[in-house]
């Protein structure tokens, strides 16, 4: 069974992409993102999505990555539409950045 981690890392190897070209664009934190590349856990939805997002995956692309970590996008939910559109219509890295931050998951709480 392939874990979630090394299915980014090909991906990343395959698209000749840096960890710090990826985590930068969606305003991660370096260790947050190095945590999802070393951890055998599932992380969680919106990140798996962001980092799709900063990849530049295509759809296809950005649904089996979802899969590979035990999600994928629905039609019902707001922020799945939201990414589906993004995906298919596309999207500058200022706007990837304004829709990483403007979603509550991504704010820290006090």
């Amino acid at each position: 069974m392939k874990y979630f981690k090394d299915y980014l890392d090909e991906l990343m190897f395959k698209k000749n992409l840096p960890a710090v070209q990826i985590y930068k664009k969606i305003w991660m934190q370096r260790q947050t993102f190095h945590k999802i590349l070393n951890s055998k856990g599932i992380p969680h939805k919106t990140n798996v999505c962001h980092i799709a997002m900063a990849m530049r995956l295509n759809l296809k692309e950005t649904m089996d990555l979802l899969q590979q970590a035990g999600y994928g996008l629905s039609d019902f939910i707001g922020y799945d539409r939201c990414v589906k559109q993004m995906l298919t219509e596309g999207y500058t890295d200022e706007e990837l950045g304004d829709f990483v931050l403007g979603f509550p998951e991504n704010k820290k709480i006090a």
